[in-house]
């Protein structure tokens, strides 16, 4: 557990500071803590983060709707606007 709780892996940081994205968490997530995810996002420098009130860390499972507005929110923004 404590491997996980300290765990930092930047090797993706170069790649990603090319993308748009969100990083999308439960505002009651215990395993992965807000700081983790704000160091996410500040070394992403593209990525913006997404806190889901209420949610724990299953948030894809307890919110798919709100997962669903993050992912249409992230392809709207990196695709073209049909006229």
């Amino acid at each position: 557990f404590d491997d996980l709780t300290e765990h930092e892996e930047f090797a993706a940081q170069e790649r990603l500071q090319k993308l748009h994205g969100q990083a999308v968490i439960g505002s009651m997530d215990i395993v992965t803590p807000m700081s983790q995810s704000e160091l996410i996002c500040t070394k992403w420098g593209k990525g913006d983060l997404k806190v889901i009130d209420g949610s724990g860390h299953m948030v894809i499972l307890e919110e798919p709707e709100q997962i669903s507005q993050a992912l249409d929110e992230v392809i709207a923004e990196v695709s073209p606007r049909l006229s």
